[in-house]
């Protein structure tokens, strides 16, 4: 994908298949969060499952944090935006984006679990699943998302394979794919959450053999993957076969 017209395309697609995506991590947040007693515990389960995404994590630093969260947040009896905000130590008026700076900057954590953990919050909130919710205060954060703030795509490496191809991906990926993305949502955010579905396509569309990535309908991917309706997989394989078509035209 190197034009804003093949981007588009692209957009146009995710945005007219968006509920196979949403349908998916409703069924992920059950299973992360269904079976926690509070919102304090919901909040830790999305922390550490977000956390332990990562493909190498670094458990000493962590530790700090989390030795930071039981101790000067852990115990907090409501969770709210505005109180971890408080807990990350920033507060620019722009909730969301505090959440990914603040988080991003904490040990152990880096860029793509952040902005992970932000777009969950976001979809959590914004989802009639109130019984996952943890935020008390997030309602008027994500119903109508301020133009002002900024949702990041969790650039990973089925994200790089989608923007890059095979050529060199670098060192500044994330900074440069999220820049085009934000140039063409505009003034509004709620078009990042759209390109987040980049993930649930790309994941069910390549395939790694050593160090090389190939895009292809990887049917062994989509049921390895609990959450997908396993009954639909002639339509979600027919639909992948499309997306990798639009990525490679």
């Amino acid at each position: 994908m190197r034009t804003e017209r093949q981007l588009r395309k692209v957009f146009a697609f995710l945005e007219e298949h968006h509920q196979w995506c949403t349908n998916f991590e409703h069924l992920e947040w059950q299973g992360i969060l269904g079976g926690t007693r509070s919102a304090r515990e919901r909040l830790c389960a999305l922390l550490y499952c977000m956390a332990n995404t990562q493909s190498a994590p670094k458990l000493d630093q962590l530790a700090l944090f989390w030795k930071k969260l039981h101790n000067e947040y852990g115990r907090e009896a409501k969770p709210s935006i505005s109180s971890f905000q408080a807990f990350l130590g920033i507060d620019t008026g722009k909730p969301l984006t505090d959440l990914y700076n603040g988080l991003r900057m904490q040990c152990g954590w880096g860029e793509k679990t952040a902005a992970l953990f932000v777009k969950n919050v976001v979809n959590i909130h914004r989802s009639d699943a109130s019984r996952l919710h943890f935020f008390h205060d997030a309602k008027k954060c994500v119903r109508h998302i301020d133009a002002g703030e900024r949702l990041y795509l969790p650039v990973d490496a089925v994200i790089k394979q989608i923007f890059y191809q095979g050529r060199p991906v670098p060192y500044e990926a994330f900074d440069q794919i999220n820049e085009t993305l934000h140039d063409l949502a505009g003034d509004d955010p709620v078009r990042m959450l759209i390109w987040d579905d980049l993930w649930f396509w790309g994941f069910l569309t390549q395939k790694t053999t050593g160090k090389s990535r190939s895009m292809e309908w990887n049917e062994a991917k989509f049921w390895a993957m609990r959450s997908h309706s396993k009954d639909d997989i002639q339509v979600i394989s027919a639909l992948a076969k499309k997306f990798i078509g639009l990525i490679q035209s």
